[in-house]
């Protein structure tokens, strides 16, 4: 007899086992542990080892933590599944949706969300059981230099002016996305710190006019909304001389 794996799966009886009242050689005790060696190595060939390229690959000590215990992962319906143990690291889990269901106050770590979190249509506004706190960044001055700010990577940039005379340009911020909202913080040194020089990717209120800085060792703010259809920041409101 040979094995019949992974075609398909082979009963005991396929590997002529003895009774216990069976003569050694009827049936053929040798050729029944011939048998079970063949189908033994019909299991390694499909499973491989954890260097290879079968089933194994990439699976060490520890991995086989990680198990899915029920659910559905076809037509984007995950069912009721539980993930056991173990950790997913830096997966990418492709445009995944949760529709509906609970979590059960389960907790999931620190995970990473990339990309945009949609409610799409008339559906229920999605809702915070907490303060969202936006990140911060920090802009070095210099002195008749340029201070760019990457809008995706915070929502408020601080910066300490020095005591050095000259004016302080505020570059066109990167990566600006639809409705970005931007903040910068200058602190002034209370010496003469210059003018900020917006570049034209900035627009001002004709009630306000153009932001300028306030006087002393005083923090002024200055807020921008992304406008996408003209491409520009538009101005928000300042907050000057903060003290």
């Amino acid at each position: 007899m040979s094995s019949s794996y992974p075609t398909s799966v082979d009963t005991p009886s396929n590997f002529g086992l003895p009774a216990g009242t069976s003569l050694v050689t009827s049936p053929d005790h040798a050729a029944a542990h011939t048998d079970l060696s063949t189908a033994m190595g019909s299991v390694q060939a499909v499973m491989g080892t954890t260097s290879a390229t079968a089933a194994l690959k990439d699976i060490t000590v520890g991995k086989f933590a990680v198990s899915n215990n029920g659910g559905t992962y076809n037509n984007g319906i995950v069912g009721t599944p539980r993930i056991t143990g173990g950790t997913m690291s830096a997966a990418i889990v492709g445009t995944s949706t949760v529709q509906g269901g609970t979590v059960n106050g389960a907790v999931i770590g620190t995970p990473t969300i990339l990309g945009p979190i949609n409610a799409s249509g008339t559906a229920v506004p999605i809702t915070m059981g907490a303060a969202l706190a936006p990140n911060e960044g920090t802009l070095t001055d210099t002195t008749s230099g340029t201070l760019t700010a990457n809008a995706q990577a915070a929502n408020i940039y601080y910066c300490l002016l020095g005591t050095a005379a000259g004016n302080r340009t505020i570059g066109t911020p990167t990566n600006a996305a639809s409705a970005i909202t931007l903040t910068y913080a200058f602190k002034a040194s209370g010496s003469a710190n210059g003018t900020l020089v917006w570049q034209s990717a900035f627009t001002f209120s004709q009630d306000i006019g153009t932001p300028t800085l306030g006087t002393g060792t005083s923090w002024n703010y200055f807020g921008w909304r992304y406008n996408r259809i003209d491409s520009k920041f538009h101005y928000m409101g300042q907050s000057i001389n903060v003290i």
